[in-house]
């Protein structure tokens, strides 16, 4: 499960955080608005990563749907904390 959780998180992390850099120089000729609207189409685009590994829990066979659903949630969740925390880092 880790391995799944630092792969994604840090493919979702490294998109959100490129895009940052990418565009903050270009701040000024950019703009807010379109600003915004890289920012999160850029967010939506890394957080597809924890979409893609939950279609990957859900194929697996041989355990209850409770504890997949219960997997997938947790393994999701914690994508989420990397790649924010990745974010978050780059921000600083």
């Amino acid at each position: 499960m880790r391995k799944i959780v630092l792969t994604f998180g840090l493919i979702a992390g490294t998109i959100m955080s490129a895009m940052l850099l990418i565009a903050m120089p270009f701040q000024e000729q950019i703009g807010s608005e379109k600003g915004m609207l890289i920012g999160y189409t850029s967010m939506v685009l890394a957080f597809l990563m924890i979409f893609v590994e939950g279609q990957d829990v859900s194929r697996q066979r041989g355990r209850r749907a409770h504890h997949l659903r219960a997997r997938a949630f947790l393994v999701g969740f914690l994508i989420m904390f990397v790649a924010s925390s990745c974010y978050v880092a780059t921000w600083k």
